[in-house]
């Protein structure tokens, strides 16, 4: 794999541009790179809002699970890029950087952050974690009901995109078999998300078994992240009071959520909002209570004045 990066960093540094049935690409700067892939920004005639991300995997004599994996996501998402929940992917394409070498790569519409720029480099008020929040289960709740589990929800995969966050990088989601194109069965080990934001299951039991839970899983540690800057493993107290009073209202939904065991987690989007819209609920009843109690004790008050 060393070797395959070093080999594609040389080509990548000699080429200008990758030549498709788009036309010519020139390539520029770099925009990430992670143990499997690079991604590049590049232009097209003049407009730069395009990013070539290549998987470092060379398939010149073999089709690799990790290229299966690469190109079947690419088509999959290509169905539900109407939504507007995820990324724009517009090619798919090959490439050779020798005789012996033969690189695959997508092209995508440039993004102009992530979620972890945005958390890095501003200060993340209440107002406006509250406007990540829906943003996240809003795009989370799109690709459940199209039947697609990400299973690597972390703030790389999470763009800043025509005004709103959008996912990326499904190159480990799970596609419902009966709607979309299978080109290769995920085996348990094959290329795990990460470990910091992945729900403990996905390491633990068949991919078929994975379900919504491990993207809600992900959500609550993304959300922890936001605020704090840091993850969690095992049960711990959500304490986030001391980060801002207002934060107390996502206490109980994060720790439901970062349960270690599964069956004790919310299962969806929705019962996100029931549950939230609960607490909201007995919250307005304990207010009313209050107030009646103090009402009371000021009536209370009154008559001891005047019969005294």
């Amino acid at each position: 794999m060393d070797e395959l990066k070093q080999r594609l960093s040389n080509f990548l540094k000699k080429e200008k541009n990758i030549v498709n049935t788009l036309g010519s690409f020139e390539l520029k700067k770099q925009l990430g790179q992670g143990g499997t892939s690079v991604v590049r920004a590049a232009s097209l005639n003049g407009s730069t809002n395009y990013a070539i991300k290549f998987l470092i995997e060379n398939i010149k004599e073999k089709e690799s699970r990790a290229y299966l994996r690469f190109k079947q996501a690419y088509i999959n998402i290509l169905s539900i890029q109407h939504t507007g929940a995820v990324l724009p992917q517009i090619h798919f394409d090959i490439l050779e950087i020798d005789e012996k070498t033969t690189i695959p790569y997508s092209i995508m519409l440039k993004a102009e952050k992530t979620l972890k720029d945005i958390v890095n480099n501003n200060e993340i008020t209440f107002e406006i974690f509250e406007n990540i929040f829906k943003n996240l289960i809003s795009v989370i709740n799109t690709i459940h009901s199209y039947k697609i589990i990400h299973r690597d929800l972390k703030p790389e995969n999470i763009f800043y995109f025509n005004k709103k966050l959008v996912l990326g990088d499904f190159d480990i989601a799970k596609f419902n078999d009966s709607e979309y194109i299978k080109l290769h069965e995920t085996q348990r080990g094959e290329r795990l998300a990460n470990y910091q934001f992945s729900a403990p299951e996905q390491s633990t039991i068949k991919f078929d078994e994975i379900d919504e839970r491990a993207d809600l899983f992900a959500l609550g540690q993304i959300l922890y992240w936001i605020i704090t800057k840091t993850t969690l493993r095992g049960q711990e107290k959500i304490n986030l009071k001391r980060f801002d009073s207002q934060y107390s209202k996502y206490e109980d939904l994060i720790y439901n959520l970062l349960q270690n065991e599964r069956e004790k987690r919310l299962c969806s989007i929705n019962e996100i909002n029931i549950f939230l819209d609960s607490q909201n609920k007995a919250k307005q009843e304990m207010e009313e209570i209050s107030n009646s109690f103090k009402t009371l004790r000021l009536f209370e008050g009154i008559i001891d004045k005047f019969t005294h």
